[in-house]
C-alpha cells in the first residue's frame, strides 16, 4: 500500500518529464556559438525562443493577419510595439498542412549550404584548420510543390491567403550619398565597441582605400563615439541586422520579433548609419516547416522587406539584404530568397559568394575568379538595374586548395570588378584584415576604383 502510494505521487513528476523531453525533442536546434562572445550572442538568441502569438482581432474576413496603421499595444513580454507601415502590410494566418504534391529534381546548384559550415564561418573564431573538417551535408530535398490546390481540396485541407499588399515603397532622396564601387569590410559586434581594436583597423582601412563599413548593431548598439569617429573618417556606414539567426524554423515569424527588427533599422536611421542590411532575411536550410509553398514563403519575406522600407525609406536611408551564394545560380528555392523579388523593393543585394561554400562543386571552390565573376554578373542581370550588386567575399582561408591566401583574396577582388557590380564586402568574423589590406593594394595600388 505504501508502495502504492510512492508511485502515485511520483507519477506526475515522470509525465512531466517526459513531456519536456518530448518538447525539447521536438524544438528547431538553436546552435550554440563556440566563439568567446558567446554570452553576448546568447542575449540576442533568447529573442528568438518568444512566439509571440497572433491577435485574432487583427484577422479579416479573408483569415488574414492585418498590421494596422496605428500601433497596437505591445504584446505581453515584448518590449517593442509593432511597426506601422504607411500602408497596412497583409501577413497570412498560420497556415494548415498542405500537400507537398510531386518532388521535383534539384540541379546541384540548388543543394544546400549545410548549416553547420554557416555556422562556423559567420558564427564563430574556429582557426581555418578546424573549419576545413565540417561535416558534409547531402543535397537539399525537394520543395513543396506550388500546385497543391487539387490535393488540398481532395483532403478538405482550406485553401491559404497569401498577402496582397507588398507594393514596393517608393524610392525617396537619399539622406546620403552612397560609393559608386562600395569597397567594404564587416566589423563585429565586440570590434565595434572597443576603441582599441575598431582605431587601428579603420586607420588601416583608409590607408587601403576602403570606403564601406558593415556594422553589427547587435546585440548592443554601437557607441556614438564610434559613429561620429567612422563618419568623420569618411567611411560610408551599413547598419547588419540579424532577422532571424540560421534562418525561420516556425511559421509565421513571432510576432515581437519583427517588430523589434524594424525598430532596430530605424534606429540604425536615426543615430547617423546610411544604409540598413538585412542579414539571414530567410527560411531555415533544414526547415520544419515543410508544408509551405514558394509562393507562401516569398511572399512572407516581401511582407517584412515591405515592414523596413516602408519605415526607414522616409529617413533617406538605403536598404539592402543579404543572400545565400546559391540564389544566384538559381531561379527558385525554398528558402524563401529571390533576385526578382528582392529587387523590387532594395537598393542593395549583398550575394554571399564565399567560394568555400559551394559544397558538391569542387569547380566553384578551386576557381575563386570565377565564382564571384559569374554569380555577380547573374545578380546584376536578372536585377535589371533595380538593385546595387555588391558580392560578399571570403576573407578566411577555408578550402583554398592550392592558392596562397593572398592569391585567392586578389582573385576575388578582380573578379568583382570585372563582373560590372557595385563592389564588395569582405567577411572575416575575427575581423583580421592584414592579408586582405595587402592583396587590395596589390590590386589596386592607386585606389582607383
Amino acid at each position: 500500500m505504501i508502495k502504492n502510494q510512492k508511485i502515485n505521487k511520483l507519477f506526475p513528476v515522470i509525465l512531466c518529464l517526459a513531456g519536456s523531453a518530448q518538447i525539447l525533442a521536438q524544438s528547431p536546434p538553436i546552435p550554440v556559438s563556440r566563439s568567446n562572445r558567446a554570452g553576448l550572442e546568447s542575449i540576442y538568441r533568447s529573442l528568438l525562443k518568444s512566439r509571440g502569438s497572433l491577435p485574432v482581432d487583427n484577422l479579416d474576413a479573408n483569415g488574414l493577419w492585418v498590421i494596422p496603421v496605428d500601433r497596437p499595444a505591445a504584446q505581453p513580454g515584448a518590449n517593442h510595439a509593432l511597426p506601422s507601415p504607411r500602408n497596412p502590410v497583409v501577413i497570412p494566418n498560420p497556415v494548415t498542412p498542405l500537400s507537398t504534391g510531386r518532388a521535383a529534381d534539384l540541379s546541384p546548384a540548388q543543394r544546400a549550404e549545410p548549416p553547420a559550415a554557416r555556422q562556423e564561418t559567420r558564427r564563430s573564431e574556429t582557426p581555418p584548420a578546424a573549419r576545413q573538417e565540417i561535416r558534409r551535408t547531402e543535397p537539399m530535398p525537394a520543395v513543396a510543390s506550388r500546385s497543391t490546390t487539387g490535393t488540398a481540396a481532395r483532403n478538405n485541407i482550406p485553401a491559404v491567403n497569401l498577402p496582397t499588399e507588398v507594393t514596393p515603397t517608393p524610392r525617396t532622396r537619399y539622406a546620403y550619398r552612397a560609393p559608386d564601387f562600395y569597397k567594404g569590410i564587416y566589423i563585429n559586434n565586440v570590434t565595434v565597441r572597443t576603441p582599441r581594436m575598431y582605431r587601428p583597423i579603420l586607420e588601416r582601412a583608409v590607408q587601403a582605400g576602403i570606403n564601406t563599413l558593415v556594422v553589427d548593431v547587435q546585440p548592443l548598439f554601437p557607441s556614438d563615439e564610434f559613429i561620429k569617429y567612422a563618419r568623420e573618417s569618411g567611411f560610408y556606414l551599413v547598419s547588419r541586422i540579424v532577422v532571424f539567426e540560421g534562418g525561420l524554423k516556425t511559421y509565421p515569424p513571432p510576432l515581437a520579433h519583427i517588430g523589434i527588427i524594424v525598430d532596430t533599422a530605424e534606429k540604425s536611421g536615426r543615430n547617423g548609419f546610411m544604409e540598413v542590411q538585412l542579414d539571414y532575411i530567410r527560411f531555415a536550410d533544414n526547415p520544419n516547416i515543410v508544408n509551405l509553398s514558394l509562393a507562401q514563403r516569398y511572399r512572407m519575406l516581401e511582407g517584412i522587406l515591405k515592414m523596413t522600407t516602408d519605415r526607414v525609406r522616409p529617413l533617406g536611408l538605403r536598404v539592402g539584404a543579404d543572400i545565400f551564394g546559391r540564389i544566384a545560380f538559381n531561379r527558385d528555392d525554398w528558402i524563401g530568397q529571390k533576385i526578382e523579388i528582392f529587387a523590387n523593393h532594395l537598393d542593395t543585394i549583398y550575394p554571399m559568394l564565399y567560394p568555400s561554400h559551394f559544397y558538391h562543386e569542387p569547380h566553384r571552390i578551386n576557381d575563386p575568379y570565377r565564382t564571384i565573376l559569374e554569380g555577380t554578373q547573374n545578380c546584376v542581370n536578372r536585377s535589371a538595374g533595380r538593385a546595387k550588386i555588391v558580392a560578399y567575399i571570403q576573407g578566411f582561408p577555408m578550402s583554398i586548395g592550392s592558392h596562397t591566401y593572398d592569391a585567392y583574396l586578389r582573385k576575388q577582388i578582380q573578379a568583382s570588378h570585372d563582373a560590372g557590380g557595385g563592389g564588395f564586402i569582405v567577411w572575416n568574423i575575427t575581423n583580421h584584415y592584414d592579408a586582405f589590406f595587402r592583396a587590395l593594394l596589390q590590386v589596386d595600388p592607386g585606389n582607383q576604383w
